[in-house]
């Protein structure tokens, strides 16, 4: 019984040292997971910041965006007036250039009228002298000059 039983202490003690060397495996793996632990926090810290960054740089671009959106708004509305008003003013200036064009070919027309008048009271004229002309030839060519002379 001594005999099984200084076995048994053997035994237990041989199996202690194995546990012992576990524990201070155990040990050595819990202080590496706290350093892994730790390294995980600070990297996290570290992209939590950079999120926060992100998002402020985000809602900045955001902000800017629309900024910007209002203000092509706002200078296409002021661009599609100063269109109207140029057309405005296009109109404005063919219409008096129309009524002075028409107001040119009517002072024209009374010109050309007024010549053409002119025109055919010089060809009555030159008619009737050329029918006095005719006469007068005719005349002359019936009068005998050597019975007058």
């Amino acid at each position: 019984m001594t005999d099984t039983l200084h076995q048994t202490v053997e035994n237990l003690k041989h199996d202690m040292t194995k546990i012992g060397v576990l524990v201070d495996r155990l040990d050595i793996t819990i202080e590496k997971l706290t350093e892994v632990s730790t390294n995980v926090s600070h990297l996290l810290t570290i992209q939590g910041s950079r999120l926060e960054y992100q998002e402020k740089n985000h809602d900045r671009l955001q902000l800017l965006i629309e900024e910007r959106w209002r203000e092509t708004g706002d200078s296409l509305d002021k661009l599609e007036k100063k269109i109207e008003k140029v057309e405005e003013e296009a109109q404005a200036a063919i219409s008096d250039t129309e009524e002075t064009i028409i107001s040119k070919l009517g002072s024209l027309e009374t010109l050309v009228r007024d010549q053409s008048t002119k025109i055919t009271k010089i060809e009555q004229y030159l008619w009737i002298g050329m029918g006095v002309i005719a006469v007068i030839l005719y005349v002359l060519d019936k009068i005998n000059f050597a019975a007058i002379f």
